[in-house]
Protein backbone atom coordinates (compact mmCIF):
# COMPACT_ATOMS: atom_id res chain seq x y z
CA UNK A 1 0.00 0.00 0.00
CA UNK A 2 1.49 3.35 -0.65
CA UNK A 3 2.00 6.29 1.90
CA UNK A 4 2.23 9.09 -0.44
CA UNK A 5 4.63 12.08 1.47
CA UNK A 6 4.44 14.40 -0.96
CA UNK A 7 1.66 16.98 -2.79
CA UNK A 8 3.53 16.34 -6.13
CA UNK A 9 6.13 15.70 -7.97
CA UNK A 10 7.86 17.58 -10.26
CA UNK A 11 10.51 16.27 -12.85
CA UNK A 12 12.85 17.87 -15.40
CA UNK A 13 12.67 16.79 -18.82
CA UNK A 14 16.35 15.88 -20.58
CA UNK A 15 18.50 13.68 -18.28
CA UNK A 16 15.84 12.77 -15.87
CA UNK A 17 12.24 11.58 -17.04
CA UNK A 18 13.68 11.20 -20.54
CA UNK A 19 17.20 9.68 -22.14
CA UNK A 20 16.99 12.11 -24.77
CA UNK A 21 20.27 12.19 -25.46
CA UNK A 22 18.87 9.91 -28.69
CA UNK A 23 16.96 12.74 -29.76
CA UNK A 24 19.48 15.47 -29.04
CA UNK A 25 22.68 14.27 -30.22
CA UNK A 26 21.58 13.36 -33.64
CA UNK A 27 20.42 16.41 -34.15
CA UNK A 28 23.44 18.35 -32.99
CA UNK A 29 25.67 16.39 -35.23
CA UNK A 30 23.85 16.68 -38.47
CA UNK A 31 23.64 20.81 -37.79
CA UNK A 32 27.36 20.40 -36.97
CA UNK A 33 28.23 18.58 -40.31
CA UNK A 34 26.20 20.57 -42.13
CA UNK A 35 27.99 23.86 -41.40
CA UNK A 36 31.05 21.81 -42.32
CA UNK A 37 32.37 21.92 -39.29
CA UNK A 38 34.13 18.55 -37.23
CA UNK A 39 32.57 17.44 -34.91
CA UNK A 40 32.48 15.58 -31.33
CA UNK A 41 31.13 12.62 -30.92
CA UNK A 42 28.26 11.15 -29.11
CA UNK A 43 30.02 9.62 -25.85
CA UNK A 44 31.33 13.52 -25.61
CA UNK A 45 28.18 15.59 -26.64
CA UNK A 46 25.94 13.68 -23.83
CA UNK A 47 28.08 15.41 -21.04
CA UNK A 48 26.74 18.83 -21.97
CA UNK A 49 23.10 18.16 -22.61
CA UNK A 50 22.09 19.66 -19.12
CA UNK A 51 24.07 23.12 -20.50
CA UNK A 52 21.24 23.71 -23.34
CA UNK A 53 21.14 23.49 -26.69
CA UNK A 54 23.94 26.68 -27.78
CA UNK A 55 26.19 25.16 -24.80
CA UNK A 56 25.46 21.49 -26.29
CA UNK A 57 26.64 23.22 -30.23
CA UNK A 58 29.23 25.17 -29.08
CA UNK A 59 31.20 22.08 -27.94
CA UNK A 60 30.09 19.59 -30.26
CA UNK A 61 31.69 21.96 -33.01
CA UNK A 62 34.54 23.11 -30.56
CA UNK A 63 33.54 26.50 -30.67
CA UNK A 64 33.41 29.34 -28.48
CA UNK A 65 30.22 30.69 -25.95
CA UNK A 66 30.66 34.07 -28.20
CA UNK A 67 31.52 32.44 -31.97
CA UNK A 68 29.19 34.73 -34.33
CA UNK A 69 28.32 31.49 -36.31
CA UNK A 70 26.34 30.12 -33.18
CA UNK A 71 23.09 32.28 -33.67
CA UNK A 72 22.42 30.01 -37.14
CA UNK A 73 23.64 27.16 -35.87
CA UNK A 74 21.15 27.59 -32.94
CA UNK A 75 18.55 28.11 -35.99
CA UNK A 76 19.32 24.80 -37.85
CA UNK A 77 19.66 22.88 -34.89
CA UNK A 78 16.05 23.49 -34.01
CA UNK A 79 14.70 22.79 -37.36
CA UNK A 80 16.55 19.41 -37.51
CA UNK A 81 15.11 18.75 -33.82
CA UNK A 82 11.64 19.89 -34.67
CA UNK A 83 11.69 17.60 -38.40
CA UNK A 84 12.48 14.02 -36.00
CA UNK A 85 10.38 11.57 -35.06
CA UNK A 86 11.46 11.74 -31.76
CA UNK A 87 12.30 8.54 -29.36
CA UNK A 88 11.57 9.70 -26.17
CA UNK A 89 13.16 6.80 -24.38
CA UNK A 90 12.47 6.99 -20.59
CA UNK A 91 15.25 6.60 -18.54
CA UNK A 92 15.00 2.46 -16.89
CA UNK A 93 12.32 2.24 -14.15
CA UNK A 94 10.98 5.56 -15.02
CA UNK A 95 7.62 4.54 -16.60
CA UNK A 96 6.68 2.07 -14.00
CA UNK A 97 7.30 4.97 -11.40
CA UNK A 98 5.44 6.71 -13.14
CA UNK A 99 1.88 4.75 -13.14
CA UNK A 100 2.59 4.00 -9.47
CA UNK A 101 2.26 7.83 -8.87
CA UNK A 102 -0.43 7.98 -10.80
CA UNK A 103 -2.11 4.69 -8.84
CA UNK A 104 -1.63 6.86 -6.30
CA UNK A 105 -2.97 10.03 -7.47
CA UNK A 106 -0.18 12.03 -6.76
CA UNK A 107 -0.11 15.01 -9.45
CA UNK A 108 3.01 15.75 -11.48
CA UNK A 109 4.21 17.56 -13.84
CA UNK A 110 7.69 18.84 -15.92
CA UNK A 111 9.75 21.80 -15.11
CA UNK A 112 12.27 22.08 -17.96
CA UNK A 113 14.70 25.62 -18.80
CA UNK A 114 13.83 24.13 -22.77
CA UNK A 115 11.69 26.40 -24.67
CA UNK A 116 8.01 25.09 -25.07
CA UNK A 117 7.87 24.59 -28.83
CA UNK A 118 10.64 22.13 -27.94
CA UNK A 119 9.04 20.53 -24.49
CA UNK A 120 5.46 20.30 -26.09
CA UNK A 121 7.00 18.21 -29.11
CA UNK A 122 8.22 15.96 -26.45
CA UNK A 123 5.23 16.18 -24.43
CA UNK A 124 2.96 15.39 -27.79
CA UNK A 125 4.74 12.54 -29.13
CA UNK A 126 5.01 10.96 -25.79
CA UNK A 127 1.17 11.35 -25.29
CA UNK A 128 1.81 13.01 -22.01
CA UNK A 129 -0.53 16.20 -22.48
CA UNK A 130 -3.17 14.63 -20.25
CA UNK A 131 -0.99 12.76 -17.91
CA UNK A 132 0.49 15.67 -16.71
CA UNK A 133 -0.53 18.58 -14.28
CA UNK A 134 2.03 21.23 -15.32
CA UNK A 135 4.28 21.98 -17.90
CA UNK A 136 6.76 24.77 -17.34
CA UNK A 137 9.48 25.80 -19.71
CA UNK A 138 11.80 27.91 -20.07
CA UNK A 139 9.76 30.54 -21.68
CA UNK A 140 7.07 30.80 -19.61
CA UNK A 141 8.12 32.90 -17.20
CA UNK A 142 11.02 35.81 -17.37
CA UNK A 143 13.38 33.48 -15.18
CA UNK A 144 15.14 30.51 -15.72
CA UNK A 145 16.08 27.44 -13.36
CA UNK A 146 18.12 28.00 -11.16
CA UNK A 147 15.68 30.32 -9.99
CA UNK A 148 12.90 29.11 -8.10
CA UNK A 149 10.05 30.85 -10.00
CA UNK A 150 9.23 27.95 -12.29
CA UNK A 151 8.89 25.72 -9.30
CA UNK A 152 6.97 27.97 -7.53
CA UNK A 153 4.82 28.69 -10.53
CA UNK A 154 4.19 24.58 -11.07
CA UNK A 155 2.72 24.74 -7.54
CA UNK A 156 0.78 27.47 -7.66
CA UNK A 157 -0.99 25.80 -10.74
CA UNK A 158 -2.37 23.24 -8.47
CA UNK A 159 -2.61 25.18 -5.24
CA UNK A 160 0.20 23.49 -3.68
CA UNK A 161 3.02 24.06 -0.88
CA UNK A 162 6.71 23.91 -2.20
CA UNK A 163 7.71 22.48 0.78
CA UNK A 164 4.86 20.03 0.27
CA UNK A 165 6.21 19.22 -3.18
CA UNK A 166 9.41 17.23 -4.86
CA UNK A 167 11.50 18.10 -7.62
CA UNK A 168 13.81 15.42 -9.28
CA UNK A 169 16.79 16.59 -11.56
CA UNK A 170 19.99 15.67 -13.07
CA UNK A 171 21.69 19.41 -13.05
CA UNK A 172 23.24 21.36 -10.35
CA UNK A 173 20.81 24.26 -11.40
CA UNK A 174 17.88 22.06 -10.57
CA UNK A 175 19.03 21.73 -6.92
CA UNK A 176 19.61 25.11 -6.49
CA UNK A 177 15.80 25.52 -8.00
CA UNK A 178 14.83 23.62 -5.45
CA UNK A 179 16.53 24.63 -2.13
CA UNK A 180 15.47 28.61 -3.30
CA UNK A 181 11.98 27.25 -3.17
CA UNK A 182 12.09 25.52 -0.23
CA UNK A 183 11.44 22.12 -1.82
CA UNK A 184 13.00 19.17 -1.07
CA UNK A 185 15.19 17.84 -4.45
CA UNK A 186 16.47 15.01 -5.43
CA UNK A 187 19.75 14.44 -7.94
CA UNK A 188 19.97 11.94 -10.43
CA UNK A 189 23.32 10.25 -10.75
CA UNK A 190 22.02 8.57 -13.59
CA UNK A 191 21.59 12.00 -16.12
CA UNK A 192 23.96 13.80 -17.83
CA UNK A 193 26.58 15.32 -15.74
CA UNK A 194 29.37 16.74 -17.32
CA UNK A 195 33.09 15.17 -16.54
CA UNK A 196 34.45 15.43 -12.81
CA UNK A 197 30.51 16.57 -11.49
CA UNK A 198 30.73 16.57 -7.63
CA UNK A 199 26.76 15.59 -7.17
CA UNK A 200 27.42 15.59 -3.31
CA UNK A 201 28.18 18.94 -3.20
CA UNK A 202 25.38 19.96 -4.61
CA UNK A 203 23.08 19.72 -1.21
CA UNK A 204 20.43 17.93 -2.80
CA UNK A 205 17.96 16.13 -0.32
CA UNK A 206 18.75 12.86 -2.52
CA UNK A 207 20.61 11.30 -4.52
CA UNK A 208 19.60 8.22 -6.67
CA UNK A 209 21.47 6.37 -8.99
CA UNK A 210 18.67 4.93 -10.81
CA UNK A 211 14.55 6.51 -11.00
CA UNK A 212 13.34 3.20 -9.57
CA UNK A 213 14.57 4.38 -6.10
CA UNK A 214 12.24 7.59 -6.07
CA UNK A 215 9.11 5.16 -5.23
CA UNK A 216 10.33 4.55 -1.91
CA UNK A 217 11.23 8.64 -1.86
CA UNK A 218 8.20 9.35 -2.70
CA UNK A 219 5.93 6.59 -0.81
CA UNK A 220 4.13 4.71 -3.86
Amino acid sequence: MSNPRFAAVWFDLDGTLFDSAHDLIPAIIATVQAAGLPCADFADIRGSISQGSRAMIAYAANLAADDARLDGLVTSFHQHYLQRRLLNRYFDGMETLLAKIEAAQIPWGIITNKNTAFAQAVVSQAQLDRRIAALVCGDTLPQNKPHPAPLRFACAHINANPADCLYVGDNESDIQAARAAGMPGVACRYGYLPPNSRIETWQADYIIEQASELADIIGV
